[in-house]
């Protein structure tokens, strides 16, 4: 869970929970933006890391507040 506000590898708010799985899944929420995300990947290898940070950068600038 993410605690506080301040630098990650990744973008999020305090509150957020993730869980990253085999193969390249995973899924995350976000009680303050009142989001679930669920990624089904199946990616060979360390470029895995590279598509979940992806996916979640790409997610979270969509949302237009």
């Amino acid at each position: 869970m993410r605690r506080q506000s301040g630098v990650a590898g990744v973008p999020g708010t305090p509150g957020e929970f993730l869980w990253s799985g085999a193969q390249g899944t995973m899924f995350w929420v976000d009680p303050k933006e009142e989001m679930t995300v669920v990624y089904l990947a199946n990616t060979p290898g360390p470029i895995r890391r590279h598509y979940r940070e992806l996916i979640k950068t790409l997610v979270l600038q969509a949302i237009a507040d």
